[in-house]
C-alpha cells in the first residue's frame, strides 16, 4: 500500500534492499545451510568461489554507505 515510502524510504533504496535480501538468502541457503559453512565455500569450484567473493566485494562497494552525506566521525568512536 506504499506506507513504507511515507517514512523516507525511496523506491531505489527499497529496490536495493530487496536485491540484498535475495542475495543474502541465496548465499545463506547455498553455503551456510550445512554445519561446515566455511568448508562448503572453500570446497566449491574455483569459479563459483571467486564469483561469490567478487559479488560480496562489489555489494559492499556499490551499496555501502559513503559519499557526501557520510560522516566517519559520528560512526562508532565519535564520542570518545
Amino acid at each position: 500500500d506504499g506506507t513504507i515510502f511515507k517514512h523516507g524510504v525511496t523506491q531505489n533504496a527499497f529496490g536495493v534492499l530487496i536485491v540484498n535480501v535475495v542475495l543474502l538468502f541465496g548465499v545463506e541457503h547455498k553455503f551456510l545451510s550445512s554445519k561446515e559453512s566455511v568448508t562448503a565455500l572453500t570446497a566449491s569450484h574455483l569459479i563459483i568461489r571467486w564469483f561469490v567473493y567478487i559479488m560480496l566485494i562489489l555489494n559492499v562497494l556499490l551499496f555501502g554507505v559513503y559519499g557526501s552525506g557520510y560522516d566517519i566521525a559520528g560512526f562508532l568512536y565519535g564520542g570518545f
